[in-house]
């Protein structure tokens, strides 16, 4: 009886051990083998089109959509905003934003809205950029995805921005939530990731989405942020061809140099509301082999330090970012600015000198 008792133990837990290892090898098997697990562990870099659009219940004629390349070898998330004002230019057909056109076809048919858009934002990249894999969702659905964070949701709620700069810094430090949230509350995020998964738009699968999330939280991805350039004519924005075209050969699609290469000129805008701050870090920032040319005051406040790199010397600008003690840094391109960096300082930097009066120092005023 004992006999026949640890036999059928023994079948059991042979049978256990087997379900157990063929679930384990099933997993590892389809993570591996789709496009997106085996692409973040081999050597290329990886191409994502991310875009977001606004419905009737939130955040109505609003569209955002980026262009994502992931370099393995610095870490680094590089994320191409698109402005939706540019206008683009087609034959027989009236100029318009592509906001514009987005929203008056997607009245109508939104596929076919979604579809004209993408080929309209890869013609400004002149077709150079050909996305692996894409992500399209309703604002709505984003914060779901985002576990109905609130910080998330008051940063895509504010839209009121009186100029592009802010613009992009609202879109960084949204990205640098989301990013955050898979690194502080990674397990929650996955299945909240996998909860809502059907109202993504997606060529991803949920499986290889969360071996994404769980990649970017291991290997702890840092957020390089690019504006693609425009330019100004008639009270409307265009594409600035000859900038792009630079910036994506220059800057975003070459290998990262973080090395900080300090050369070109440098101005210094005081947007923090508060006095001589533009001097006080144009001094502190020569005192570190800075070339800082010129300083003013800047007609808009910001809340947050922006540092814009006009020439792709990325490790300066990080640099620049430490010295200061704070900055987000927008890399953009600019040919025809006689300066390589500019700084604007907000209302979060603190910088003091002897001309400081002591209880400013000691934070009573």
């Amino acid at each position: 009886m004992r006999k026949k008792i640890k036999r059928v133990l023994l079948i059991s837990n042979f049978a256990v051990i087997s379900a157990f290892l063929t679930i384990v090898f099933l997993f590892i098997y389809f993570s591996l083998t789709h496009p997106l697990t085996s692409a973040l562990i081999g050597n290329k870099p990886i191409k994502f089109v991310l875009t977001f659009y606004g419905t009737e219940k939130f955040l109505p004629e609003t569209i955002e959509s980026y262009f994502v390349l992931y370099e393995r070898e610095n870490k680094l998330l590089k994320i191409l905003s698109i402005n939706p004002e540019a206008v683009v230019f087609k034959k027989n057909v009236k100029a318009r934003s592509l906001k514009h056109s987005f929203y008056a076809t997607s009245e109508k048919d939104l596929n076919l809205a979604l579809t004209n858009f993408y080929q309209d934002i890869f013609e400004m990249a002149n077709n150079s950029f050909v996305p692996d894999f894409y992500v399209t969702a309703s604002f709505e659905s984003l914060i779901k995805l985002a576990q109905n964070n609130q910080k998330a949701k008051d940063l895509l709620s504010n839209k009121n921005f009186t100029d592009r700069n802010l613009q992009c810094l609202n879109q960084i430090e949204f990205a640098q939530t989301i990013l955050n949230s898979f690194k502080t509350s990674l397990f929650s995020s996955i299945g909240c990731l996998r909860k809502n998964y059907d109202l993504l738009d997606t060529n991803i699968s949920k499986l290889a989405f969360t071996n994404m999330i769980m990649y970017f939280r291991i290997h702890n991805a840092e957020i390089m942020f690019f504006d693609l350039p425009l330019k100004y004519a008639k009270a409307r924005m265009e594409t600035d061809k000859n900038n792009i075209a630079d910036m994506l050969y220059t800057i975003y699609y070459p290998l990262t140099n973080t090395e900080p290469k300090i050369d070109g000129l440098i101005e210094i805008k005081n947007a923090s509301g508060k006095p001589r701050m533009a001097e006080k870090a144009a001094w502190k920032l020569r005192e570190n082999k800075f070339d800082v040319l010129e300083w003013s005051n800047n007609k808009t406040f910001y809340n947050k330090t922006l540092i814009k790199n006009y020439k792709g010397n990325y490790g300066a600008s990080k640099k620049i970012a430490k010295i200061l003690g704070n900055g987000q840094i927008i890399n953009s391109y600019d040919n025809k600015n006689s300066f390589a960096i500019s700084v604007f300082i907000g209302k979060d930097c603190e910088i003091y000198d002897k001309f400081d009066k002591k209880e400013d120092i000691n934070g009573k005023n």
